[in-house]
Parts: structure tokens; C-alpha cells; sequence
């Protein structure tokens, strides 16, 4: 009946793409739908939904889905699938993603799916994938190599990707990759307005920003990669040079924290504006650092092995009694949140 759009009498639009539908279906398939049919939802005289958060793509599997009960699920469309059956109050096919996930854990997406889990409430799938995180615990995988050789360089991971910027190759670099995590493909964005080593990266509202760096010279350049655009765009520079310091974000906020010249300054994306604040005691150069418990913890530095925490709430430092293990430029560091 779907093929032959006989007596369709409502339209679905996700986005550009518009299918035709029948109410009786949507409504005897889903109770989002038939909510809206039995309580008058949509505006009178109008004979179309708008659903503004569900992609066409996804859009088209969930009439396909909707009409034959029928749906593939794939590790790229899982987390999108999983948020339009939670809209959409689909709980045979949260259900039936949640299983498909549960035969596709492995060691390269179990952190993403224990978030997934966590987000969606899906309790049987957070418990197998905290059980396999445990259980290989300390296994290491081979990614597939850069599409470019360098060094450098300076990543981020965000949703499921890894974001590699600029670096060194001989020359300096201004390319950015992303590697996704579901599916282990690289991927270009667009480069750079300018090359850069070192550079401080941090991720808000899904944007990403590339802060300082090197480029002939320590710079204070700031820029901002729209992901809805998919183009990058130039913001206020950082008061000062941040050398060897590092970028993280909070409350939709960048902190650029640490570094030779003990930094501390604060970018608002919204109204582009930079806030020096309270400087730390040590320099904590070519330090790693996260946010933890609403603080924001920097570790050890070249000269340092001091751990101090940043309090936003009050505009204060205070130093953590337990210390790294030696001194070292260059930590790297990885946190895993379980719980």
C-alpha cells in the first residue's frame, strides 16, 4: 500500500525529504502518532508533521520500519536510531538497537557505547559493555594509519570521532582528519586558515576550536570550526601566548590553562570575548589536563610534578597533596569516567 501511495492523508518531513503516509499505520504503529492524531496536534487544516530532529536518512528507515517492521541497523545509524525511538516513544526498536549493539561491542566503540547506554537507559547494554571493558582491560588495537604522516600534531575525541590538526611532515601542516570510531574511517574537514604545531584544541556546542600553536612562533590565533557550516571562522585572539599550556572545556566555556608563563584565561564563543584569571602556581608546561568534579585538574609539567585543581566557582587554585610520579614534558593521558 506504501508503494502505491493510495489514500496517503498525512505527510512526514524530515528535513528536505518528504514521505507520503497513511495516519492509520503511523497511529496503529506508534503511540507518538497516534497521541497526536486522537488529541488534534497538529495545526487545523494541516496535513503534514514536521519532525525537525530526525535526519532524512533516518527519517526513511523509520517509515520503512514503520510500514514492514522491518529496519537495518548498522553502527553508523545506531545512535540516531536510538534517539528518534526515544522520541518517537519506539520501544520494540530502542529495544531491538539495543540488541544489535549487544553482538557489535568490541574494544574500539565500548566507551561509546557505555555513554549510548548511560544517555538512552538502555541498563542490559550498559552492564555487558562495563563487563566487557573489564574483561579487556588493558588490550590494545591497531587503528588504521593518518592519511597523513606527522608530528606534532595535536587530537581531540568528541562523539565518536578523533580529531587530528596541523603537525609537522617536513613542512608545517594546516590539514585537519577525523577518524570515526563506528566504523574506523578517516575522513577530511577542511583545512585550516593557517598551518600550526602544538596547537590547544577544545570542542563546545559540537564546534571545534583550534587555540595558539606554533607556526614560525609561539601565536595567540583562534579559530572555530562550525559544524553545521562545515567552515572555519576567525575569533579573538587569546590575551597572551600560551606556550606548552593546555585547552579544555567547561559550562560551554574554553580554558586555556598552565604553560611556561602559568596561564589561565577563559573564551566565551557566544559574545567572542576572552577573561584573564587566576594564574597557577607552577607552569605545568606540556602538561595533560581534564575536567573533574567541576574542577579543572592540570597535572605535573615539564619542571613540576605538582597536580593542581582550578575551582571556576571561586576564581581559585589549590594544590592536590598527592604528586606525579617523577617530572616529564609531554604526559599524555586518558581518563576513563565508570560510573
Amino acid at each position: 500500500m506504501k508503494e502505491a501511495d493510495e489514500f496517503v492523508d498525512i505527510t512526514l518531513v524530515f528535513g528536505k525529504q518528504r514521505i507520503a503516509c497513511h495516519k492509520v499505520i503511523l497511529a496503529g504503529m506508534c503511540d507518538y502518532f497516534r497521541r497526536m492524531f486522537l488529541t488534534n496536534m497538529l495545526e487545523r487544516g494541516s496535513q503534514e508533521v514536521v519532525l525537525n530532529d530526525i535526519s532524512a536518512s533516518t527519517g526513511v528507515l523509520l517509515v520503512e520500519y514503520l510500514y514492514s517492521g522491518n529496519i537495518d541497523i548498522t553502527q553508523q545509524n545506531a545512535q540516531d536510531l536510538l534517539a528518534a525511538s526515544e522520541m518517537l516513544l519506539l520501544g520494540a526498536l530502542k529495544k531491538n538497537v539495543e540488541d544489535f549493539l549487544l553482538s557489535h561491542t568490541d574494544s574500539v566503540n565500548c566507551i561509546s557505547i557505555i555513554n549510548l547506554a548511560r544517555l538512552y537507559d538502555l541498563k542490559i547494554l550498559l552492564a555487558d559493555a562495563r563487563s566487557y571493558l573489564h574483561e579487556h582491560n588493558g588490550q590494545w588495537n591497531t587503528l588504521p594509519p593518518m592519511p597523513t604522516a606527522r608530528i606534532e600534531h595535536s587530537s581531540i575525541y568528541h562523539n565518536h570521532h578523533l580529531y587530528v590538526v596541523g603537525g609537522c611532515n617536513r613542512n608545517a601542516l594546516n590539514s585537519v582528519d577525523t577518524l570515526d570510531m563506528r566504523n574506523l574511517q578517516w575522513n577530511h574537514l577542511p583545512p585550516l586558515p593557517r598551518e600550526v604545531c602544538s596547537a590547544h584544541l577544545a570542542i563546545v556546542s559540537d564546534n571545534l576550536f583550534v587555540l595558539g600553536g606554533s607556526c614560525g612562533g609561539c601565536v595567540a590565533d583562534v579559530h572555530e570550526f562550525d559544524s553545521t557550516q562545515q567552515t572555519w571562522r576567525q575569533r579573538s585572539p587569546m590575551p597572551e601566548i600560551c606556550e606548552g599550556g593546555a585547552a579544555v572545556s567547561f559550562n560551554d566555556h574554553v580554558y586555556v590553562v598552565g604553560g611556561r608563563n602559568k596561564r589561565c584565561m577563559r573564551f566565551n564563543p557566544r559574545n567572542n570575548t576572552w577573561t584573564s584569571l587566576q594564574r597557577p602556581q607552577f607552569s605545568h608546561d606540556y602538561r595533560p589536563s581534564i575536567v573533574l568534579n567541576g574542577k579543572i585538574v592540570v597535572f605535573g609539567g615539564l619542571n613540576d610534578d605538582f597536580t593542581e585543581e582550578y575551582s571556576p566557582l571561586t576564581d581559585s587554585w589549590s594544590t592536590w597533596t598527592l604528586k606525579m610520579p617523577q617530572k616529564s614534558q609531554g604526559w599524555a593521558f586518558a581518563a576513563i569516567m565508570d560510573s
